[in-house]
């Protein structure tokens, strides 16, 4: 089997199934229960690969193929965390601006946001974003 025909049969493999990167974020006004007021998970094809949250506040690797990115790239964790920290912030305003406007000072409050890519089986492309909030 020549080289060439080797490569087409494996993008041709690689090409059959699909992909997917998701982000999942959620804040919470009163964390309880184990629960961090703030956590963001990172999947790939539906594995856990990153995840921060509150109480670490570290942005820490899930599986054993992300500490090539991070050797290749030595700021990366450091640039990630900076980012998820921010993010952080940003989600812990955001639930006071909610409270604030639904006249809501007690009671739990969720704020989450999901956005993501895919690479479909047929070679299709897609993104979508999502947000919901819960007030109780």
């Amino acid at each position: 089997m020549s080289l060439q025909t080797m490569l087409w049969e494996l993008s041709s493999a690689w090409r059959s199934t699909s992909h997917s990167l998701r982000y999942f974020y959620t804040a919470v006004s009163e964390p309880g229960q184990g629960l961090p007021q703030f956590i963001a998970v990172g999947y790939v094809d539906d594995q856990p690969f990153v995840q921060y949250d509150s109480d670490t506040k570290q942005y820490l690797s899930q599986v054993p193929w992300m500490k090539k990115a991070e050797m290749e790239d030595p700021q990366y964790q450091e640039r990630n965390n900076r980012n998820f920290q921010g993010d952080e912030l940003g989600f812990r305003v955001d639930l006071q601006i909610l409270q604030n406007r639904y006249n809501q000072s007690g009671g739990i409050h969720t704020f989450q946001w999901m956005y993501g890519c895919e690479l479909r089986s047929d070679g299709r492309k897609g993104g979508h974003f999502q947000f919901g909030t819960h007030i109780r």
